[in-house]
């Protein structure tokens, strides 16, 4: 297997293939250092096989050099860091792994909290948005001096990181971060030395290697994170990025990391899973012809270790960074090795992750829930329990995973013919391929663990009283909230399940109330069935509640669709006609409601006796799939 082969990057030997791309985790203590829960969580990667973790981003400088997300960031431009971060290396390293540190310079992808209320700098007074959503402050061109400093920034944070004993240093030159806005003619107006022509336009990028490797030494390798495709009218495009790339590993460079996007294109940065697997690997194979003895590393929705080494395979790369997908499963590489590949909890890329950053909240993921608390795994009982799970979906699956991993005897019964509750159901539509797999992956895991499951049977107080196991766990999901608005007579409101489940193909036209993550479902569920849709929203921004990343992919899709959405849309009553706001009335078959509730009259209340009963999921409250396994996990363990 090639992805288990050596290999050489510069001075630098690997074990393997797989590199373990850099990620913002959030979990750096206020300073801007890494702290024990960072150790944690790289201790886990490093223990996966991986050969190489690239930490990052760390900032060359706290003061104007920090990216836009609210989350605590990692900076290295201050000696006193040094000892933290070698604490983190030799953790890396005692499992086998190297260690290596994106870093960056955010330029002009910065917010002013983050500058203290002073201007962002770059190349040229160029202002940028995140994905033309959120607008970032306009920055200030940097004069000659700040170009200094800021290429002396990285020298020195080079050789902090270095005397760290980071094998290996990434400097983010890609992702439109500050070398990148100097290397692209979207970002770099200059007419003087630094801007115009090509060769001006790389003059930064080359001092900065020239700078960082008089800090480093003449051995040491350098990475770089290279913006083969800005995806912008004026931008990087990949024939200049092979020019760049020739001229850069001539300059010292003995790896490229593909790196496309901007903060205006961020959503092609990190794809979600809606983007192709292997989205990024035609620009790998653009950039693979125009190096020498350079490497080139490329991730993008590589989620899949018969991916991986198919780009290895066809010689598109050199090796492969992941980084949600080590999120997700650690053990990914170790898996493959194996043979355990069905084994492999694979990233479904909901960037539920990326979701959180944005909110400022430390790292997460939707279908680990053990991500930022390694080192609490499942122990053992030693009095097991008869526990019986009520519902198949995710909630239902993972509750059920841990309560049997503990040593319990667990039968799970799920009232529909197959597993994967509303999850399920998602998994059938254009965009959501990745919950099959997921849902795919706990019916295995299930088995393997030893969990009876019945499908096509519903649990009921009657049931639970005959069986009297020694704990239910509920997993049944939740209901939906009806609309609090005048309903007339034989007016047609349904809920998501029920179209989802194909009860009303029947009907022509569809006005779905909401633009959330279910409404946004059932508006492609029911586009590609060939209804006429209307998406009602009552708030100024539809699809509010889905990750930002996700959400232009979604709204591009909806408006390619013929999709109509109609934000700030308070609804003032149904009819047989359809939906009126005001005095207008959007005409339809039948009128969906969204919005999630906890059911009112659990089923279980009415079981007497001394039967334990423990809700986990939307049976809880709404919580969506990340909050549903989380949730699920924890009560499992109190079992």
């Amino acid at each position: 297997m090639r992805l288990l082969e050596p290999i050489r990057i510069g001075n630098l030997e690997l074990k393997n293939r797989v590199v373990m791309a850099p990620l913002t985790t959030g979990y750096a203590d206020g300073a801007g250092n890494p702290t024990e829960r960072m150790v944690r969580f790289y201790r886990e990667r490093a223990h996966g096989d991986v050969a190489l973790i690239i930490v990052g981003g760390a900032a060359v400088d706290r003061k104007k050099g920090g990216l836009f997300l609210p989350a605590p960031l990692l900076y290295l431009d201050d000696d006193a860091r040094i000892e933290q971060y070698a604490r983190l290396v030799s953790t890396i390293h005692r499992l086998g792994a190297r260690a290596a540190v994106q870093l960056y310079h955010a330029g002009r992808q910065t917010v002013l909290s983050r500058t203290g209320g002073e201007p962002p700098v770059a190349p040229s007074a160029v202002r940028g948005s995140l994905m033309g959503m959120v607008p970032l402050p306009e920055p200030q061109e940097l004069d000659r001096d700040g170009i200094r400093e800021s290429v002396e920034a990285f020298g020195r944070a080079a050789g902090r990181a270095k005397a760290a004993g980071f094998d290996a240093v990434l400097l983010g030159g890609g992702g439109g971060y500050l070398i990148a806005q100097f290397l692209s003619p979207y970002t770099n107006r200059r007419r003087d030395g630094y801007g115009g022509s090509f060769s001006n336009r790389m003059r930064f990028a080359l001092e900065v290697i020239e700078a960082v490797r008089a800090a480093v030494g003449a051995d040491y390798p350098i990475l770089f994170d290279l913006p083969v495709h800005e995806f912008l009218p004026g931008g990087i495009a990949p024939a200049e990025a092979r020019k760049m790339a020739s001229l850069l590993e001539e300059a010292g460079v003995s790896g490229f990391r593909v790196r496309p996007g901007v903060a205006e294109t961020y959503h092609l940065t990190v794809p979600p899973g809606r983007a192709a697997r292997g989205v990024h690997l035609h620009l790998a194979a653009a950039l693979k012809g125009a190096v020498k003895r350079a490497a080139v590393i490329c991730g993008g929705r590589i989620n899949d270790p018969f991916l991986a080494e198919h780009a290895l395979v066809s010689n598109v790369a050199d090796a492969v960074a992941l980084a949600r997908p080590l999120v997700a499963d650690p053990q990914f590489l170790s898996k493959a090795r194996r043979g355990l590949v069905s084994e492999i909890r694979k990233c479904i890329g909901c960037n539920h992750c990326v979701a959180r950053l944005v909110q400022g909240k430390p790292l997460r993921c939707a279908v680990n829930p053990m991500v930022g608390r390694e080192g609490t795994e499942v122990t053992g009982t030693e009095v097991p329990k008869r526990i019986l799970v009520a519902g198949g979906g995710p909630a239902g699956m993972q509750a059920a995973l841990v309560a049997a991993q503990g040593g319990h005897l667990v039968s799970l019964l799920e009232r529909r013919p197959r597993l994967g509750g509303n999850c399920g159901l998602l998994a059938t539509l254009p965009g959501y391929g990745e919950l099959r797999g997921l849902v795919e992956y706990f019916g295995r895991e299930l088995e393997r663990n030893g969990v009876q499951v019945v499908t096509g049977t519903e649990v009921t107080p009657s049931m639970v009283r005959i069986k009297e196991p020694d704990l239910v766990v509920v997993a049944t999901g939740c209901g939906y909230a009806p609309p609090d608005v005048p309903v007339e007579a034989g007016a047609r409101v349904v809920e998501p399940v029920a179209v989802l489940e194909g009860k009303e193909d029947a009907q022509v036209r569809f006005a779905v109330l909401g633009s959330n993550r279910v409404g946004v479902a059932v508006a492609e569920y029911l586009v590609a069935a060939g209804k006429e849709v209307t998406v009602l929203e009552d708030a100024a921004e539809p699809a509010g509640d889905v990750e930002p990343i996700t959400r232009a992919f979604l709204l591009a899709r909806l408006a390619e669709a013929g999709v109509d959405l109609f934000p700030n849309c308070r609804v003032s009553s149904i009819t047989r006609e359809g939906v009126w706001v005001g005095n207008r009335l959007f005409r339809a078959d039948a009128v969906v409601v969204t919005r999630q509730v906890t059911p009112r009259a659990p089923w279980w209340r009415r079981v007497q006796g001394r039967i334990r009963f423990l809700p986990v999921g939307d049976a809880l409250r709404p919580a969506g799939l990340a909050g549903a396994v989380r949730t699920a996990r924890d009560a499992a363990l109190r079992c």
